[in-house]
């Protein structure tokens, strides 16, 4: 019966064939586990493909596992790549930017293929917005996705991106979980930048009785970073920032919010100190004021 069987963890089965953090790995074997109990059609679906190979959690499907799949890639020459590295005819190739509405919304695109509507596993990883694609899904079911998250955002944090293809800020692990859970999805792994959600209804076949948390799965001890502020108005961090994406890191000095020479006790300031201060908070609000209109 489901939710009797113990299952090894799914961190034991992270390797990489295309995939990045170990995706290729635990994505074979949440199908597998699924297949003992569940019919599986044997499609997938990646946008932003690419060429199909680079970094693509659907590859090894496809080529090893004999996957049918949909391939949507919006740039034109590697979209002529992706053609060329599966000619196959079972593999769907199309030349779309994906939406988050319309006609040219995931799920509308998908329903003009012959894929069926409950199909096997669902790629989503496009830098930012995918929040608001899983968001999109409604008639589209998959069976397991993969979403990527900003693993540099705290476990307990809730943030959702701007629904913005210009923006690439990405959204947390709890906002999208949460997102999840509304659409009858729950989470069964999370690697170093992807979750694994599986449809409520098969979660037991994956895990059997376990239903783990995201504190669980994710370990964000080295993403916690405090804020304060000193009886001066320095401000201070519980330990460096590092931005990884543009390998800078952001001490102390690089975040505060007052002048050098207003750092002190505001009982301590001179008159010109004092002038300097009041100028300072007035401007700051009016700054603020005109950014919300």
């Amino acid at each position: 019966m489901v939710g009797q069987t113990e299952y090894k963890s799914l961190s034991a089965f992270e390797t990489n064939v295309n995939s990045q953090y170990g995706e290729d790995g635990v994505t074979e074997e949440i199908l597998a586990r699924l297949e003992k109990s569940v019919e599986l059609d044997k499609w997938c679906v990646e946008f932003g493909a690419w060429d199909g190979l680079h970094l693509s959690n659907t590859c090894r499907l496809i080529q090893e596992v004999g996957y049918s799949a949909v391939l949507i890639e919006g740039n034109p020459s590697k979209y002529k790549e992706l053609c060329k590295n599966f000619p196959e005819k079972k593999i769907v190739k199309l030349c779309e930017f994906v939406d988050f509405q319309g006609p040219k919304s995931l799920e509308n695109i998908l329903l003009d293929t012959d894929i069926p509507k409950e199909f096997d596993f669902l790629s989503i990883d496009i830098d930012g917005n995918d929040y608001h694609i899983l968001d999109s899904l409604s008639e589209i079911r998959p069976k397991l996705i993969c979403i990527e998250f900003n693993p540099h955002i705290p476990n307990e944090v809730e943030f959702v991106q701007k629904a913005d293809f210009k923006i690439n800020v990405g959204s947390s692990a709890k906002s999208l979980i949460l997102l999840a859970q509304k659409k009858g999805y729950d989470l069964v792994h999370a690697t170093r930048g992807n979750l694994f959600l599986t449809r409520s209804d098969l979660t037991g076949f994956v895990l059997g009785k376990e239903h783990p948390q995201i504190e669980d799965i994710i370990d964000d001890s080295d993403k916690r970073t405090f804020i304060f502020v000193g009886m001066d108005g320095s401000l201070h961090t519980s330990q460096t920032v590092w931005m990884p994406w543009h390998k800078l890191a952001v001490t102390e000095a690089g975040i505060q919010a007052l002048p050098a020479h207003l750092i002190r006790f505001r009982s301590d300031y001179n008159v010109f100190q004092k002038i300097s201060f009041y100028t300072y908070r007035w401007l700051s609000k009016k700054v603020k004021k005109e950014k919300r209109r």
